[in-house]
This record gives structure tokens, sequence and C-alpha cells, in this order.
């Protein structure tokens, strides 16, 4: 009986292997999936940051109320369009990152429980 087993037992601590190299790989990518958020959020902040700042120079510059001052304006408000946009596409990033998450989340998940049910059954199988 011994002899029969030992292959089942060898099979399993193989796909146990497998499972754990693919588990390090998922662990790799979600550790590189975090970085590139972070980085996203960084962005995000800095345009912030820049869009307040030419909002605070369009205040200004309309208080002054000057004859060439309009043309400043309306170059400002372009370019405070182009932040809008460049922040929208960064926000589109974040939303795809977190949809990421939750797909990894759920895989990790499935395996787990896909792991669990095999050795249950392998179990039961041994009785």
């Amino acid at each position: 009986m011994p002899e029969k087993t030992d292959p089942l037992y060898k099979d399993v601590s193989d796909s146990i292997k497998l499972i754990f190299d693919l588990t390090s790989r998922i662990d790799e990518r979600v550790k590189h999936l975090v970085e590139q958020h972070n980085e996203a959020n960084q962005r995000i902040e800095k345009l912030m940051e820049r869009h307040e700042n030419i909002l605070s120079r369009i205040s200004v510059l309309e208080n002054k109320n000057g004859n060439g001052m309009k043309e400043d304006i309306t170059e400002l408000k372009k370019a405070i369009n182009a932040i809008e946009i460049k922040q929208a596409a960064l926000e589109l990033q974040t939303v795809r990152h977190e949809n990421k998450w939750q797909t990894v989340g759920d895989f990790i998940f499935k395996i787990s429980v896909a792991v669990t049910a095999a050795f249950i059954i392998w179990k039961i199988g041994a009785r």
C-alpha cells in the first residue's frame, strides 16, 4: 500500500510547489502594480499643485484688468484644460489598477479554494 501512495504524495507535493511558485510570481506582479499605483498618485498630486498655481496666477491676472492680459488668460485656461485632461487620464489609470487588484484577489481566492478542495478530495480518496 505505501508504494501506491508515494507517487500520489509526490504529485501533491509537486502541485503544492507549483502553486507556491505561482503565488510568488503573483506577489511580484502585485508589488509592481502597487509601485505603479504610487507613481500615478504622485503624478496626480503634482498636477493638482500645478493646477492650483495656474489658478492663482489667473486670479492675479484677472484682478489687474490689463489689455494684453486677456490673451495670457486664454493661454492659461488652455493649459488648465490640458492639465485637467491629464488628470482625468491618470484617474482612469488608477481605476484600472484598482480593477487589477480585484482580479488578483479573486484569482488568489479561487486558487486557494481549489487547492483546499483538491486536498479534501485527496484525503477522502486516501481512506
